[in-house]
């Protein structure tokens, strides 16, 4: 499992509409933030492949997403099966 906490910047005149379409995407748990016009997004999957993916092609590229920044990177490791 990867997890990947990433700082997202909204178009101020579509904050609602893209806060909304950021808060459907599979995988994806908004962390609301302090700052003005400005989200914390937690992006969960399988591997580092399928996180880069949801970030680059789902966030980045949402409609009033301004820029999205990965800030922390989590790689759970799994232990190897031993059968």
């Amino acid at each position: 499992m990867v997890t990947i906490g990433v700082l997202v910047r909204v178009d101020p005149t579509q904050e609602p509409e893209t806060e909304a379409r950021l808060g459907v995407l599979e995988g994806v748990q908004l962390i609301p933030l302090e700052e003005p016009h400005t989200l914390g997004a937690v992006i969960q999957a399988e591997d580092l492949d399928e996180a880069h993916e949801r970030l680059v092609t789902q966030v980045q590229t949402l409609p009033g997403v301004l820029c999205a920044w990965p800030l922390h990177t989590e790689l759970a490791s799994t232990p190897p099966s031993h059968n």
